[in-house]
């Protein structure tokens, strides 16, 4: 019994480390969408409800290394304004913890979204 009742507490404190580091990963992209936002520069004629999906690759120190166009719902200024945003962005904000760093990130912008 008191193996089972140390397990249990065991995957407990593991659901609650799990939980905050999700919370922490959440944060740290919105700080690099938040980074991205703040140096995109709407281009002219732009239109609402415009949104792209990128692969942004970054090394140690939030250094990009390579960006990528997944998706883009827009016209070639608007997503050609994404891609220097992002660019302009570098480096990318730093995660909370060690064990958040992915050198590769998807990212939603959607400049709506603020």
């Amino acid at each position: 019994r008191q193996e089972a009742a140390r397990r249990r507490q065991e995957a407990e404190a593991q659901a609650r480390l799990n939980a905050q580091l999700a919370s922490l990963r959440d944060e740290y992209l919105a700080a690099i969408v938040a980074r991205i936002q703040g140096n995109w520069e709407r281009p002219i004629g732009a239109q609402n409800n415009q949104r792209a999906r990128l692969l942004v690759r970054q090394a140690r120190g939030g250094f990009i290394t390579d960006v990528k166009m997944l998706r883009c719902e827009g016209n070639d200024a608007f997503c050609r304004s994404v891609l220097d945003a992002v660019w302009r962005s570098d480096p990318l904000p730093a995660p909370p913890r060690e064990e958040l760093f992915d050198a590769e990130l998807e990212i939603e912008f959607d400049p709506d979204q603020r």
